[in-house]
């Protein structure tokens, strides 16, 4: 499975891993933000529980709902798309633990036209996490 967000920023999320023991998939993520004068470039390997993956799909297809987040396992990446406080936003909190314990972070928040965002800036296959299963050759590691 794919996902790919172009506008506002870019997100690409790709299913390398799944493990039915403990219902998850682990993933490639790239996050990259151009703004102004500035990049920033994230890259991380995480595992999603499938439970939350199905969560923020849902929110997402839900038009009752005000907040579809994303988070790992391990709280490293967290994306919101949030439309509690009126305007709608994209906020990705990221960060990387170093096995000394030194913590680095970044985040990004971005106002959002979510219809853009959904309709023109988003492509996907496959959302359904039991199918990824399927058709994911990796070995779990």
């Amino acid at each position: 499975m794919q996902v790919t967000i172009d506008k506002p920023f870019q997100l690409e999320l790709d299913v390398i891993a799944t493990d039915e023991h403990v219902p998850s998939m682990k993933m490639d993520v790239v996050v990259r933000v151009q703004q102004f004068r500035h990049s920033l470039e994230y890259r991380g390997s995480m595992w999603f529980e499938y439970s939350c993956w199905e969560t923020f799909v849902s929110s997402l297809n839900d038009g009752e709902a005000r907040t579809a987040t994303l988070t790992d396992m391990d709280a490293c990446l967290v994306l919101a798309l949030d439309t509690s406080g009126g305007a709608p936003e994209i906020c990705g909190d990221f960060k990387s633990v170093a096995l000394d314990g030194s913590i680095a972070k970044a985040a990004c928040r971005f106002p959002a036209d979510l219809e853009v965002v959904i309709n023109n800036g988003t492509r996907a296959t496959g959302t359904n996490p039991r199918e990824i299963s399927r058709g994911v050759k990796s070995k779990v590691n």
